[in-house]
């Protein structure tokens, strides 16, 4: 098996290919605001892409080989790729305090290189058959066709509220296996970028630190 690539992240305040974000999703022109939930503190992934890569990363690949994450947005219509691939960054854990990085340069990805699967019934990531308790609700993602390699997790209500008003729909964004297969072995850092978001956070008045916790982190 090729090396590990480690997604440890940082202390921070099966389908069909027809449900995962194609031309349809138009890109819109406000801010997308965004709390990445996996990987999570406690929580790292760890993947190995393989050489010859899968040809699709949302049918052939899955959580162990490509780069996939679960975040939380404020797009109600779907993400789409281009958004994705606007906001997706990632650095070296080194230098994991950086928070914008332009597109085309190290770090970011091609929009060709993502998949995006949204939420938009509310139920597209449920756990089959697993009902929500008093605690959390149990979600799956990550998984190839046959339904292997995926993550399941418990999603608290209390996390579930506490972004209701801000950034309620989730999505789950993948990076081809191929150009997950671009990082070095070693310890990454995965961001939301930065610079797109201030100046709109700053006319709309919001608080900075609501902006903040809008960037989920993690490390590759």
């Amino acid at each position: 098996m090729p090396g590990q690539i480690t997604i440890q992240p940082e202390p921070f305040e099966f389908e069909a290919e027809s449900e995962w974000e194609g031309e349809a999703v138009a890109p819109q022109t406000s801010p997308v605001r965004a709390r990445i939930l996996w990987p999570a503190l406690g929580f790292p992934a760890v993947i190995g892409p393989r050489r010859p890569p899968a040809e699709s990363a949302m049918l052939d690949a899955d959580a162990t080989r490509c780069i996939c994450v679960l975040l939380l947005s404020n797009r109600r219509t779907g993400l789409s790729k281009a958004e994705a691939a606007k906001y997706l960054r990632y650095v070296p854990w080194a230098e994991r305090g950086r928070r914008h990085i332009p597109p085309g340069q190290p770090g970011s990805f091609a929009e060709v290189e993502l998949s995006v699967r949204n939420d938009l019934t509310a139920k597209s990531f449920v756990l089959p058959g697993a009902s929500s308790d008093g605690y959390g609700q149990l979600l799956a993602f990550g998984a190839n066709r046959d339904g292997e390699n995926g993550i399941t997790v418990n999603l608290a209500h209390q996390v579930r509220n506490f972004y209701r008003n801000s950034t309620p729909y989730l999505h789950e964004i993948r990076v081809s296996e191929e150009a997950s297969g671009r990082l070095q072995d070693g310890l990454y850092h995965l961001f939301w970028n930065m610079r797109f978001l201030m100046s709109r956070c700053r006319r709309m008045k919001w608080r900075c630190c609501s902006a903040n916790s809008c960037l989920g982190v993690a490390g590759i």
